[in-house]
């Protein structure tokens, strides 16, 4: 018997990874967790002060926060 597919995610539940999130370990190396740890603090900067400024305005501007972009690549 086969499975069935799983239904798609619930409103508001993405199947993608952000960007700077490495759920997998593809990288092990010390040096190499160093980076990453202060790229994903740079991301957290960048996201609050998109936050600070969106703050006062009406209609929001999200499409460059860290936390709504893709962690991909698409060539």
């Amino acid at each position: 018997m086969e499975k069935p597919l799983r239904p798609d995610p619930p409103d508001g539940v993405s199947c993608q990874s952000k960007l700077g999130d490495y759920k997998q370990k593809y990288f092990t190396e010390e040096e190499v967790q160093i980076i990453i740890g202060k790229f994903q603090e740079e991301l957290k900067k960048i996201d609050r002060v998109i936050q600070e400024y969106d703050e006062n305005l009406v209609l929001k501007y999200e499409y460059m926060c860290p936390e709504k972009i893709e962690n991909s690549v698409t060539i």
